[in-house]
């Protein structure tokens, strides 16, 4: 046994049960007694082993262990007994399976379970696939009759049965419940997955599912990639599926179709593409007095203006009009998600063009929501609205405690992304740039990797900073850079940060702040050399550019930095005189915008400079 067995407990124990069972291996009266005769020769594997001890039973019995490896480890006697066809003979079987210590009963649960995983799975695949199909069959046929109406409470389970038989058609609507129950749970992947499931099982068996049916599946996994921030999957996914749905002539799935898509791409960074198809869906939901979609669409909107319209006063009144009536049509519906996403881009909106203060605003209106409605949602969004705030208000330490809140609750990967931005920001500014850059690597290859592109425009900045703060002068510098040189086309308030984070990286180089030793300097030699005697020419002129277009869109919190910036720089440049106007101007913008510690460090570079 113990050479056979080759240091395997459980093949020494079945072993012994093979021998036991027969009569090689016996109780006498002097102890164990061992007949080599009746030993014969024993199976070459633990598997084989298995399989030859079920080979032993009767039919009776062999039919139930079948039955019930196909149920899973754990069974319901019932549901295996019903499945195998054994009318009442399922009892005597059990008794029969038990003493042979194949099977064991669990007190506390009422069911059964085979003593081992092995032998559980070695069963189920020593069945041949006409046998092992028609027992699934039976297994999920036994369990729809059962729970009745309840049955989609077992979906998942259902949909694992259907799946392994050619009932393609029952497979796809439990798939589907099951990935729609994962969905209402956030269960992201698992909801992914069966969605999946279900789109390739309706390619690989036509006729199995109609095209509305496809077309609410696709819908659906839709709404999890976005959750997932997972925009190159989703557009790729749903986006060859156009004609379809356009051939189906229902308004209604077609202007959600296109909102999704259109929203996707707007994340995506392609908003040329996706303000059309917002466009279009919107037009469909007026058409035919759908309001959630209407809603919808309004948010999706607010979206693409914050980063992609030009930002003008004309611009800003048409988001508070679409926040006003998409806000009133989501909680008139108790539409929760539609509600705090719409509360969240006015947040933003106030962020990107320099207002904290009204970010904060939003923020708090958030989290209240979150308290009235029970829904966690709106308070992990409140808490990154907050962080943000912070962050743009010089209270770094809140930004970073809110940013780590924020990603502790939140349901989806996108809104952790927007906490884990606001976080590395609050880091960077905080001069803890070894902290942030490797949560902001981590992040941005996240987002290139999914296509959440729209959010390169803030950690790429980020991330520059950070790189040229641990010594990579040469590359921050590019990464910042580049992501501007793509703002320029795209919106002022994204060349607007890149130039003052450009100004402020020049502005300590020319004024020797920071630590660089002759690693840094040997390791950026070529930046170096170049950079250097024209750095304090190269802070002023992005720092001066920044200021402009913040004047020009109205970005009080990004030009009260940037003069507070200039008068750091220019006091130690050209003295006091110069630095004192730009001090005073920054000082009194950020206090008539609530920006309190903004405001006191101005007012220590001024007092510093007297």
């Amino acid at each position: 046994m113990i050479a056979k067995a080759e240091g395997n407990p459980l093949f020494a124990e079945e072993i012994a049960q093979v021998l036991r069972e027969r009569g090689a291996l016996r109780q006498g009266e002097s102890g164990l007694e061992f007949d080599a005769a009746a030993a014969r020769a024993l199976p070459a594997s633990l598997e084989n082993m298995l399989l030859e001890r079920i080979e032993q039973l009767d039919e009776t019995a062999r039919g139930l262990l079948q039955a019930a490896a196909v149920v899973g480890r754990r069974f319901s006697l019932e549901v295996a007994t019903r499945a195998a066809r054994l009318n009442g003979a399922g009892a005597a079987s059990a008794e029969r399976l038990q003493a042979l210590e194949l099977i064991v009963p669990d007190a506390e649960s009422g069911v059964f379970r085979f003593n081992s995983a092995l032998l559980q799975e070695a069963i189920y695949q020593s069945l041949l696939s006409a046998r092992r199909e028609a027992l699934h069959g039976s297994v999920a046929a036994v369990l729809e009759e059962s729970y009745g109406e309840r049955a989609p409470e077992i979906a998942d389970l259902l949909a694992n049965h259907y799946v392994a038989t050619p009932r393609a058609e029952k497979a796809v609507v439990y798939m589907r419940l099951a990935g729609e129950k994962a969905l209402r749970m956030y269960s992201l992947d698992e909801a992914a997955l069966r969605f999946r499931q279900v789109i390739e099982l309706i390619e690989k068996v036509p006729g199995c599912a109609n095209d509305v049916f496809l077309v609410d599946t696709l819908l659906n996994v839709s709404r999890v990639l976005y959750y997932k921030a997972a925009f190159n999957e989703l557009i790729a996914l749903i986006e060859r599926h156009v004609p379809l749905v356009e051939r189906l002539g229902d308004p209604g799935r077609l202007g959600r179709f296109l909102f999704e898509l259109g929203y996707a791409h707007c994340f995506n960074a392609n908003a040329e593409v996706g303000k059309p198809l917002l466009e279009r869906a919107l037009a469909l939901a007026e058409e035919n007095g759908d309001e959630r979609l209407v809603a919808y669409v309004l948010m999706g909107l607010m979206w693409e203006h914050i980063y992609w319209e030009p930002p003008t006063a004309a611009t800003r009144a048409a988001q508070r009009r679409m926040a006003e009536r998409a806000e009133a049509i989501g909680r008139r519906l108790g539409d929760h998600w539609v509600t705090v996403k719409v509360i969240s881009a006015l947040a933003i909106d106030d962020l990107v063009f320099g207002r904290p203060a009204g970010t904060r605003r939003e923020a708090l209106r958030l989290i209240e929501y979150s308290r009235e409605t029970g829904d966690p949602r709106g308070r992990s969004m409140g808490l990154y609205c907050l962080a943000w705030a912070d962050g743009f208000s010089f209270d770094f330490a809140g930004a970073i405690d809110n940013a780590d809140e924020s990603m502790r609750i939140g349901l989806s990967p996108i809104d952790r992304y927007v906490a884990q931005a606001a976080k590395g920001w609050a880091l960077v500014r905080a001069e803890r740039a070894q902290e942030a850059l490797p949560l902001l690597e981590t992040l941005t290859a996240q987002v290139e990797r999914d296509g959440f592109s729209q959010m390169r425009y803030t950690t790429d900045v980020a991330l520059g900073v950070a790189q040229v703060a641990t010594g990579a002068w040469t590359r921050g510098v590019r990464t910042i850079a580049d992501r501007m040189a793509l703002a320029e086309a795209h919106g002022q308030h994204f060349a607007t940060i890149g130039h003052y984070a450009l100004g402020e990286v020049y502005a300590r180089m020319a004024l020797r702040e920071g630590k660089a030793g002759w690693r840094e300097i040997s390791r950026n030699l070529a930046f170096t050399l170049s950079a250097l005697p024209r750095a304090t020419a190269l802070a002023r002129r992005h720092l001066e550019r920044a200021c402009t277009l913040a004047r020009e869109i109205d970005m009080p919190s990004t030009l009260a930095s940037a003069l507070y910036s200039r008068g750091r720089l220019e006091r130690r440049k050209s003295g006091a005189a110069r630095a004192a106007p730009l001090l005073a101007e920054a000082r009194a913008i950020a206090a008539a915008n609530g920006l309190e510690e903004l405001a006191g460090i101005v007012d220590a570079e001024a007092k510093a400079g007297t």
